[in-house]
């Protein structure tokens, strides 16, 4: 393998490696979007609370003065740390996609100059070809000849959001850590909570598909049960035609709760 096949390696390496940092990078930031919702919501109900005891003479000035302080120094505080970790996902994601983009500019340079580079490539592109799947780091490029020249098409990584994965535990009844270790809910109450903590407060008017997906693991709310249904049977036909219950999911429910 000659010096240029070498750097044409080193350089496709170095793009996947950051490419697979910025994969973690972006989740990274969704977390840290995450927190700060719940800063924000935090912060919205500690004030309220703070003037309602306020106004309705629970507390002295001084004791308000004292305890606005303490709420002031929590909110800068808190503020500083997120602000910070922004400061430091946006530095990193900065840094990683100049990498990427000189690891990209020195392949399409490489392979567009140097001899062994282009036959190294157009061998690659005839087994992917033949294969019918693409083996050269195929989990991100893929390398395309046309008129001669040499290209690098980047395949589209669909990643699931964070709401779509927290709603995909809900469906499923339980969530995975980063250890592989299987939490399953014990109810609807343990479920919600996870939603709540993973979607945010108001998450049943932001995402009702995590509330269909609830239904249609535990079934309603009693207090959400249409009043107009009055027999087993009605019950049992909504369960399973309107919210998707199996069978047995729906009888048990139908039984705790009439």
């Amino acid at each position: 393998m000659g010096t240029a096949s070498k750097r044409f390696n080193t350089a496709l390496d170095t793009y996947f490696k950051t490419r697979e940092k910025l994969q973690k990078i972006d989740q990274a930031r969704v977390k840290q979007k995450q927190d700060q919702t719940i800063f924000e919501e935090d912060r919205k109900i500690k004030e309220a609370e703070l003037n309602k005891a306020r106004y309705e003479g629970k507390m002295t000035e001084n004791d308000y003065e004292v305890q606005s302080a303490g709420l002031a120094v929590w909110k800068k505080q808190n503020k500083g740390i997120l602000d910070g970790k922004k400061h430091l996902i946006d530095k990193e994601e900065h840094e990683k996609t100049q990498i990427a983009s000189g690891a990209k500019k020195e392949m399409i340079h490489l392979a567009g100059t140097e001899p062994e580079v282009k036959q190294q490539v157009r061998q690659q592109i005839q087994q992917s070809q033949q294969r019918g799947l693409g083996d050269y780091k195929e989990r991100i490029l893929d390398p395309v000849s046309s008129g001669g020249h040499v290209r690098f098409k980047e395949r589209k990584q669909v990643q699931p959001t964070a709401s779509e994965k927290a709603i995909g535990s809900l469906a499923n009844g339980g969530f995975t850590d980063n250890k592989g270790a299987v939490t399953n809910f014990t109810d609807r109450e343990e479920a919600e909570k996870f939603a709540n903590s993973k979607l945010g407060i108001g998450w049943k008017r932001k995402y009702p598909q995590a509330v269909q997906t609830l239904d249609k693991k535990y079934g309603p709310s009693v207090e959400d049960f249409p009043e107009s249904i009055t027999t087993k049977k009605q019950a049992y036909d909504y369960l399973i035609n309107d919210l998707g219950m199996d069978d047995e999911g729906a009888r048990n429910w139908i039984e705790e709760n009439n």
